[in-house]
């Protein structure tokens, strides 16, 4: 039999017990609340899967500097090019997924034109926010005979197999322009692929190419200084108000479809909190005048999409590219 002594003193033991298990319930919540206010806990990295000075890299530090006043802190950029923009993709993946490594670039096509892709693009990359859409453009050189687009489909028509135009990068938006211009208008035109815009633009002045399908940020640089002119865009800009895009001459494939379109993702497992941080911030970077004019200033579209629009976007990009893959046959390994 226990004393009441000894009953006493279990009854102390038993609800000191229950009060240090409600202490330790009560701050849990904060700690993790505390834990979540931290975020960013150190500067956050970006990866671009392009080189130095290259589209996506000029985005990513514009919108990165934007970016950084919304978290209040650092925005590293790092460039990891090659494969296609498989090998920046895969180096993010297999960064930590707290939130503090982001990743933008053209993507679509290096996973499609990739035998074994390393990742499932749909799947393994959580979008954050779409940025920017940016039009092909078919150009020709200063001194081209062609004064318009309509001028270039008659010669073509007339000569079959005789005019050559320039892409510099087989397998992205701006060959599926050349596609998409030969298919819709149904003439023999070939391509002729360069590894760098500099021989491009020296071919074409030198009057060894007729024109070239080019992101309309590349082309306009050249178009500012005179030496190229556009002749066609896939959709509108407002620093090309008279120029024709596709649905001006009937042409369905030359159209917003084929336009670059990227924006920010993150590793799926990253936690709500750092994501949803993530979004207002990339969100309002963009929406910000002096980002937007920036980008705007590239030659892009400054087009921000939530994170489910710009899946959209990418799901978009997805058919429309593949069909144009099988079509060109065009292989990355």
């Amino acid at each position: 039999m226990k004393t009441r002594q000894q009953q006493s003193g279990w009854k102390m033991t038993f609800l000191c017990v229950l009060l240090i298990l409600s202490m330790a319930f009560a701050i849990v919540p904060k700690s993790i609340q505390s834990q979540e206010g931290k975020f960013p806990s150190k500067p956050v990295e970006v990866i671009v899967n392009v080189t130095p000075g290259g589209h996506a890299d000029i985005v990513a530090r514009i919108v990165g500097e934007y970016i950084s006043k919304e978290l209040k802190t650092q925005i590293v950029v790092k460039n990891i090019p090659g494969g296609g923009g498989l090998t920046g993709a895969v180096a993010f993946l297999n960064a930590r997924s707290d939130g503090h490594t982001m990743f933008i670039g053209p993507i679509v096509s290096g996973v499609l034109l990739s035998k074994n892709p390393p990742f499932d693009l749909r799947k393994d990359l959580l979008p954050v926010g779409g940025v920017y859409e940016t039009a092909m453009a078919m150009a020709v050189g200063k001194n081209s005979p062609y004064e318009s687009f309509d001028d270039f489909v008659k010669v073509a028509k007339n000569n079959p197999g005789k005019l050559k135009g320039a892409t510099t990068v087989l397998g992205t938006e701006v060959h599926y322009m050349f596609l998409a211009i030969k298919k819709d208008t149904n003439t023999d035109i070939k391509l002729v692929p360069y590894p760098g815009v500099g021989q491009m633009l020296a071919a074409l002045m030198g009057g060894h190419l007729d024109f070239t399908t080019q992101t309309l940020p590349s082309a306009m640089p050249y178009v500012k200084s005179g030496d190229l002119r556009i002749l066609l865009l896939s959709s509108a800009s407002p620093q090309l108000p008279g120029v024709p895009v596709g649905s001006d001459k009937g042409l369905p494939n030359v159209s917003p479809s084929i336009n670059g379109a990227s924006g920010f993702f993150v590793h799926p497992q990253t936690p709500q909190f750092a994501y949803e941080k993530l979004v207002s911030a990339v969100e309002a970077a963009v929406k910000n005048p002096e980002c937007r004019k920036k980008l705007i200033d590239l030659g892009d579209v400054v087009e921000y999409r939530n994170p489910k629009e710009f899946s959209k976007k990418i799901n978009e990009q997805w058919d429309v590219f593949s069909r144009f893959i099988k079509e060109s046959d065009v292989k990355l390994d």
